[in-house]
């Protein structure tokens, strides 16, 4: 039966033209194959562009429809669910978290919005410290006295001056939601999110555990539940036909929001060696903002390595699913965008070839 849904799921897109080999990619993984396997057994990898399937191939016990838990990259489903609340007026990003929640109505915390909850410019402490580990997900205490909680540690920059990559802020963001529409974040993530792009396989680890949800962190997802995401946000908004955000919200959701914030911490910066970037990502809402050389890339890796990503300048969309670490898979995703991107453009400069997105 699970084969069978794996199948079923996939064929929702269609094959991909014989043109694309992708015979270096996939040299790539397979020799990186117990790197990506992890503690996971296995791992699948699925590139999508204008609904065709470039790419797709698993080892292992896994398959695209396997759940696995995401870490970060619930970032970017939290950041829709935001966005969608933004669309039809319960929030804005704006809005100041002391207007819902008291605890902020502080000398130093009274100005935080919601953008900088979800741009990671809040001020709070990144997860070099492990002050947000030991609070998400909590089953010893409620949302909104976790919340408090946070609303007393010190901010490690002023609102709005500093990039510092970690969950605390989301947290706050997502209380700020259940107070604003009066609804549990669990049952917002269900309405907002997993009904209307149809996500078989896809829940908030709070909801099944009965802890207060882990906003930044607590998504447990499939390779093919997160394409609908992914195809969701390349299609500006729109999924089979119907409108899921306005184009203003993905624009919003996938460009840069730190504005002349400097870097205090993110994980480009803690693995500098390893990632090779020239300089520092950016940060949306949600989601990495890469525009670096040629590369035009958002994306929302997790802990265990799961990397999706929309790559803007080619048009197309990836997941790479996995049960590993994060610095043991970016590398490989990062050779992996360059040596895809290299087919792309070469089939570009064949005659009637697909062409580039710019």
């Amino acid at each position: 039966m699970r084969a069978a849904l794996a199948v079923f799921t996939l064929l929702l897109f269609f094959e991909a033209p014989a043109q694309y080999r992708f015979a270096s990619l996939d040299s790539l993984l397979r020799k990186n194959n117990a790197t990506l396997s992890g503690t996971g057994g296995g791992w699948t990898t699925i590139l999508v562009k204008d609904g065709t399937i470039l790419y797709r191939h698993s080892e292992g016990n896994f398959n695209a429809d396997k759940p696995v838990s995401i870490a970060s990259a619930s970032k970017w489903y939290a950041g829709v669910l935001i966005m969608r609340l933004v669309d039809e007026g319960a929030l804005s990003l704006n809005d100041k978290v002391s207007r819902y929640i008291p605890s902020f109505n502080t000398p130093e915390k009274k100005e935080i919005t919601l953008k900088q909850c979800f741009a990671l410019t809040s001020g709070f402490a990144g997860s070099s410290e492990p002050l947000d580990e030991a609070m998400e997900g909590s089953r010893k205490q409620t949302y909104a006295a976790m919340v408090d909680e946070i609303a007393q540690m010190p901010l490690v920059a002023k609102p709005g001056a500093q990039v510092n990559y970690g969950g605390l802020a989301m947290q706050v963001a997502g209380r700020v939601a259940e107070i604003a529409t009066g609804r549990s974040w669990n049952d917002l993530f269900d309405e907002k999110v997993v009904k209307p792009l149809g996500l078989e396989r896809t829940w908030c680890l709070g909801k099944k555990t009965g802890g207060v949800p882990r906003i930044a962190g607590g998504v447990v997802s499939t390779a093919s539940d997160y394409l609908k995401l992914l195809e969701m946000l390349s299609q500006k908004g729109l999924y089979k036909g119907k409108r899921i955000l306005s184009e203003r919200a993905v624009n919003i959701l996938l460009s840069d929001q730190t504005g002349t914030a400097t870097i205090g911490y993110s994980p480009f910066t803690k693995y500098k060696r390893t990632l090779n970037t020239p300089t520092d990502p950016r940060y949306g809402i949600g989601n990495w903002v890469i525009q670096i050389e040629h590369v035009d890339v958002n994306t929302s890796p997790g802990a265990f390595g799961f990397t999706p990503w929309i790559d803007r300048r080619h048009g197309y969309y990836g997941v790479i699913a996995v049960r590993s670490a994060f610095p043991k898979v970016m590398p490989v995703f990062w050779e992996a965008l360059r040596l895809v991107d290299e087919e792309l453009e070469a089939k570009s400069k064949m005659p009637g070839g697909p062409g580039i997105v710019k």
